[in-house]
């Protein structure tokens, strides 16, 4: 569902809102318990967001329209999931407690693969259950060697997941390629010289990559 009319009061879209009520069911609470638990609620008001999810669900109703959270649900409470010998569930790590609940639904399985990092977890704030990964019973593997990060790479990543508590996160040895890497900083994109060479770049937000770093590109 997308909406796009703007709260006057706050200037926050109807999606902030709609947010909230995806969250909620992700993490298998009421609304209300999500509601004092997780959200902003100096921004977002209850009586606002009540309405919506009542309207919402209405909609749904007479519409006979069914959502991504609405599909999970059905598909455990309903027995439809398919019978399947082997599954492998990538990025574990950032499943919720709800899509949990589906991949522990699937009946007469064989053997279950969880390929996860708990060092790479950083969706919680999307409802991911990372403790659930991390002590989740199973037989652990971690692969020795990566093929892709740099050695200055990972000493600069370990010395910021190693501030971790090691209650809550799974050690974990691991080499990296032989090359050493580089770790330039630059305050803008404009200071690197991309003029030769293959180069990708990466950026925290979608908006960042369309309105700046794409259009720099294309002008250069």
């Amino acid at each position: 569902t997308k909406t796009t009319g703007l709260n006057s009061d706050s200037g926050l879209t109807n999606n902030d809102y709609f947010d909230q009520i995806h969250l909620a069911r992700q993490r298998e609470m009421s609304l209300k318990e999500h509601y004092k638990q997780y959200a902003d609620i100096s921004i977002i008001k209850w009586m606002k967001l009540n309405l919506l999810d009542a309207a919402y669900k209405e909609y749904k109703k007479v519409n006979n329209y069914l959502d991504f959270d609405d599909m999970l649900c059905e598909a455990v409470e309903k027995d439809s999931l398919p019978d399947l010998d082997v599954i492998f569930v990538d990025e574990a790590q950032d499943l919720s407690s709800l899509q949990w609940r589906v991949v522990n639904s699937f009946k007469n399985v064989d053997k279950i693969y969880l390929a996860g990092d708990d060092d790479q977890a950083i969706y919680r704030w999307m409802g991911a259950d990372v403790e659930r990964f991390i002590h989740y019973e199973a037989e652990e593997k971690v692969l020795p060697k990566s093929y892709r990060v740099k050695k200055k790479i990972q000493n600069f990543a370990q010395k910021i997941i190693m501030v971790i508590p090691e209650e809550n996160r799974i050690a974990k040895d691991w080499e990296p390629t032989d090359e050493d890497g580089i770790i330039k900083y630059h305050r803008k994109i404009q200071g690197v010289d991309l003029s030769s060479g293959q180069w990708l770049l990466l950026a925290r937000d979608k908006y960042i990559l369309k309105d700046y770093m794409e259009k720099w590109c294309k002008d250069i």
